[in-house]
């Protein structure tokens, strides 16, 4: 009965993870909204609420996202995991709903609701179902790590069709232009733009709730709150009596509690209580993943090595944020979110924009909307079971990633201007090479640097894609003003070719 408990336990708080993850549609939302949100500020608010920039949207919202991936560990450390994600509901559905108000006032309203606030609170949330991924299901992290950030892209594929729908239900198309943009300025679109806003944030709410509900305290393994168990469960036949003593002489780097055992405490000391039924222990973060001087421990079973290395798993060792960012892995992994970061920047703000210069048919570009999460859900579900059993490593679709985007980039401005079927294969093409920015950032820390200090690391690595946010802000507007498109796409192709060459000329650790 009690192994049944845990299994529907396991089974609902898996479930519960993928649904929280709801308001991370926004990422694939935007660029269907931004059309419309762009034209309201222009045609509908003009001029006392162009207070700023709206590309701001989602560079802020990208690069707030990364630091919202740090601040997940110092705040369950204080109210807890379950309330970290609640608080980061609060804060993405409130500022949701405070946008359908904000967009007829200020953009820099919008901006800051919609980029700083439901950033900070997406990355948090994406932080935090990870680590229950990494807790309830260690020996399928790849996996799951695949199918929980393909979700919130084939929700967005329902809720991009309601949003156009309700906007557009006629699919009239942009009448108006300024310079090289074009503009809806027909009010019975504009006035709907609140109303779609308001619908978004109603169907994320409903969903991350439900979500929530779903979710169960996970197991926990003895290397730190959000690392992984290790396919080392202790044996039937150990009593409860000496079970501590079994614990203590195997390796800290491979040990993982047993249906028997449950989380007591997540002490805010750096210590974790364990409770084995009728027995408690404290265990200190000196046997969790580091020895006093600070050098990794090494992982000295070779059964155990070979084992994980036929799936797929092999960590070598568990590195420091210190040790990890003197390694070339480090800085490979951080470079790919730097060019697939800029590229899912650049598809997510403008697909829709740049493509309505040359295939005016609002519906046909929704479409292809829609069908960019379905290519995201699918590519790294595929991928990170392929990963998870050994059929391809990291680097290999790292190397994939930064190819295709590097010539996708680079063809942008020509396709739409040959037909449409080509500006269709272009950005579904791009769309694949960046599904792969999760799985291999996620899946390539955990096997180049180990568990202790996953969260932390893979907060590191995943801040190029947070900053290039930043720096894109600075350059594309002005480049698109004074160069056009063109030049706007080739940086992206530059970058990532850079990105490339490092990937493919510098020696790496286990990815």
């Amino acid at each position: 009965m009690l192994r049944k408990s845990k299994k529907c336990a396991q089974i609902c708080s898996l479930v519960g993870t993928h649904l929280i993850m709801a308001p991370i549609t926004f990422l694939w939302n935007y660029g269907n909204l931004a059309e419309y949100m762009d034209s309201y500020f222009h045609y509908q608010c003009s001029p006392r609420c162009l207070d700023g920039d709206y590309q701001w949207i989602l560079t802020l919202y990208l690069t707030l996202f990364g630091l919202g991936l740090y601040v997940v560990e110092p705040m369950r450390k204080i109210v807890g995991l379950l309330w970290t994600g609640i608080i980061a509901l609060l804060l993405q559905n409130g500022a949701l709903f405070l946008s359908a108000w904000a967009i007829g006032k200020s953009v820099m309203a919008v901006s800051v609701l919609m980029g700083v606030v439901m950033g900070l609170a997406g990355g948090a949330t994406m932080n935090v179902a990870f680590i229950y991924i990494n807790l309830w299901a260690p020996k399928n992290e790849a996996l799951y790590l695949g199918t929980v950030t393909a979700w919130p892209p084939l929700l967005s594929i329902l809720q991009n069709q309601i949003i156009t729908l309700y906007i557009n239900p006629e699919n009239l198309t942009p009448d108006a232009h300024n310079g090289p943009k074009v503009y809806f300025s027909q009010p019975q679109i504009l006035e709907r733009v609140p109303g779609a806003i308001i619908v978004l944030a109603i169907m994320s709410t409903v969903l991350q709730v439900i979500g929530f509900l779903f979710l169960s305290n996970p197991p926990v393994t003895l290397s730190g709150a959000d690392s992984l168990c290790k396919n080392d469960a202790l044996p039937e036949n150990v009593s409860n009596e000496n079970k501590n003593n079994h614990v203590h002489e195997r390796n800290p780097q491979n040990i993982c509690l047993d249906h028997d055992m449950s989380l007591k405490e997540f002490g805010t000391d750096g210590k974790y209580t364990i409770n084995y039924g009728t027995t408690n222990c404290a265990i200190d973060n000196s046997a969790l993943g580091e020895t006093e001087s600070g050098v990794p421990h090494q992982n000295k079973t070779a059964h155990n090595s070979t084992e994980n290395s036929k799936s797929g798993n092999t960590v070598a060792q568990s590195y420091t944020p210190l040790q990890a960012i003197k390694t070339t892995s480090f800085w490979t992994l951080w470079l790919f979110g730097v060019s697939v970061g800029l590229g899912l920047l650049l598809k997510d703000s403008f697909y829709k924009q740049f493509g309505l210069l040359y295939i005016p048919n609002d519906r046909n570009l929704t479409l292809l909307g829609s069908l960019v999460p379905l290519v995201v859900c699918t590519s790294r579900t595929i991928f990170g079971g392929s990963i998870k059993r050994g059929l391809i490593d990291v680097k290999d679709a790292l190397v994939v990633s930064l190819s295709l985007n590097s010539v996708t980039c680079a063809f942008w401005y020509f396709a739409p201007q040959v037909n449409e079927a080509l500006y269709m294969i272009l950005i579904l093409s791009m769309a694949f090479s960046h599904s792969f920015l999760h799985v291999v950032a996620g899946t390539g820390t955990l096997r180049a640097f180990g568990d202790a200090h996953f969260a932390m690391l893979y907060s590191m690595v995943y801040s190029g894609a947070s900053i290039i946010p930043l720096v894109s802000a600075a350059y594309v507007t002005p480049v698109l003003h004074t160069a056009g498109w063109f030049w706007v796409f080739l940086s992206c192709a530059i970058i990532s070719l850079v990105a490339l060459a490092f990937a493919v000329f510098t020696k790496h650790s286990v990815m």
